[in-house]
This record gives structure tokens, sequence and C-alpha cells, in this order.
């Protein structure tokens, strides 16, 4: 049995990245959202942990940089 992404979740998880990257600035509700499709996605990836962490670290640390306020933009 093998489990992977349906094409449209895979299309939607692109874009999302792609929005993100193409930014110089991105809010962190926006980002925090991107790290919230990843992870659940991850079932379906094979080495998604090893792409997850380091964006929630980069999402910890901007939170506590911004005392935990979502409305700020990620550099």
């Amino acid at each position: 049995m093998t489990v992977q992404l349906t094409t449209s979740k895979c299309e939607d998880i692109i874009n999302m990245g792609t929005s993100v990257t193409s930014k110089k600035r991105v809010p962190l509700h926006q980002f925090a959202k991107l790290i919230g499709k990843l992870v659940a996605a991850r079932p379906g990836v094979q080495h998604a942990p090893l792409f997850i962490k380091p964006l929630e670290k980069e999402k910890e640390l901007s939170l506590k940089k911004h005392k935990g306020i979502f409305k700020s933009s990620e550099n």
C-alpha cells in the first residue's frame, strides 16, 4: 500500500510555497499556514520532517522576536 498526496493538495502546497518564496517579507500567519499544510501532508511525503523542522524553528524565532504577535511580517 502506498500513501501519497492528491494532485490538488500538491498543487495547493506548491502555489502557497511559491507565494511565500516570491515575497521579500511574509506575514507570519501566512508562513504558519504553509507550515500547517506541510505538517498535514507529512504522512504522504517520506522526508517531510527534514524540511518542516527548520521552518518551524524559524517561525518560533520570529514569534519570540515579535513577542508572539502573528500579524507581524517575517524577513
